[in-house]
């Protein structure tokens, strides 16, 4: 209740307000409803309450939004239940399933890719270890090929967002590439295959995550000089020499297959509203990845990157207005003379810096 006493000297009204405290109120159980495919375990560890706790609003309010980033539910509910016990309540959690599965195909033309066509089925509830329906587990699934004039990829994707029981997200990716718009002139293609694995963890918060990756892969640069006059020669000795209006000796040291193996570690801080579109927060992100030495390879090199982007609502509904900025180093170390050229950095085409042609800087 509140209590008004006037200030006659200062011709202002206090307000005193009194509280009577009552006994804290403690969740005696948590109940889940409506989850016909997602495991009750699935939504549990989202939770930032448990039974015996302080039925805590705000804790509560904090476990709805986690179920619905989870994106398994339509439409999430929480409420307090009456029980026999004196300053208990029950906490009701009912869900609404959503449909996790998605099969995608499609075909498209840029200026980029030129013409290509993809097929993609993801499974964003996936369980890897419930057949035949392998439903429910919280794991996300994805496959996807996309085949085109100048590009081909295929890709498997699995991710564990809860390794081993604990909030350790493990991700591991399959790919295969064969990219023939990598170079400005059609001087060489390239080619990838290998794995990727990844652990990544919340540091103390669920704005700020930090992880750490292995790549392994084979990459294979190509050269095509039969569609820009004569070929190059191998002398007597192996060499190969160059026609120096053709292709410069430079990118042919550059061909051929090399295995990279590296090492990476990254920290993030993600204030998004959401990860689709996000019209409100930033995220800002430090990487750091280190090739070669007793990871083994055969190419050595450091790479430091930081990234920023920031979200803004635009000029109407839908409309998401994003700034962004990137400035990073890659070097060589060790044996090597050479960042290899598959690693470094290109700018031009709409995506990095107008006016200046795909890949040309």
């Amino acid at each position: 209740r509140d209590r008004k006493n006037p200030n006659t000297s200062s011709g202002n009204m206090d307000i005193a307000y009194e509280v009577d405290e009552k006994d804290k109120v403690y969740i005696e159980k948590i109940e889940i409803k409506g989850n016909t495919k997602t495991r009750d375990r699935v939504i549990r560890r989202e939770l930032a309450v448990a039974p015996g706790e302080v039925f805590d609003s705000v804790r509560v309010k904090l476990s709805k939004q986690r179920l619905e980033g989870l994106t398994y539910f339509e439409r999430v509910e929480t409420q307090p239940e009456q029980t026999d016990v004196p300053n208990r309540r029950n906490l009701v959690i009912s869900v609404a399933e959503a449909n996790t599965g998605h099969f995608s195909i499609g075909a498209g033309f840029s200026s980029i890719d030129s013409i290509f066509g993809f097929v993609e089925i993801t499974q964003g509830n996936f369980d890897l270890f419930n057949p035949p329906s392998f439903m429910g587990g919280g794991q996300k699934l994805r496959l996807r090929i996309s085949y085109g004039a100048v590009r081909q990829d295929y890709t498997i994707s699995f991710i564990e967002p809860w390794f081993l029981g604990k909030k350790l997200q493990l991700q591991t990716d399959v790919f295969y590439s064969d990219l023939n718009n990598v170079s400005l002139n059609d001087f060489y293609s390239e080619r990838r295959y290998g794995a990727y694995f990844a652990m990544t963890k919340a540091l103390g918060s669920d704005f700020v995550r930090g992880g750490i990756s292995y790549t392994i892969e084979n990459v294979d640069i190509r050269i095509n000089p039969s569609r820009h006059g004569p070929r190059p020669v191998v002398d007597d000795n192996g060499v190969l020499t160059v026609d120096p209006g053709n292709i410069s000796q430079e990118l042919l040291n550059e061909r051929g297959e090399r295995l990279i193996s590296k090492v990476g570690v990254f920290v993030a801080y993600d204030t998004r509203n959401k990860a689709l579109l996000p019209d409100t927060g930033q995220r800002t992100e430090l990487t750091a990845s280190v090739a070669g030495g007793p990871l083994g390879g055969d190419s050595e090199f450091y790479k430091l990157e930081a990234r920023h982007s920031r979200y803004f609502k635009g000029l109407f509904s839908g409309h998401v207005i994003e700034v962004l900025a990137r400035v990073g180093v890659i070097q060589p170390y060790g044996s090597s003379s050479r960042v290899p050229l598959f690693d470094r950095w290109f700018l031009g085409g709409q995506d990095t810096l107008r006016g200046y042609r795909y890949r040309s800087i």
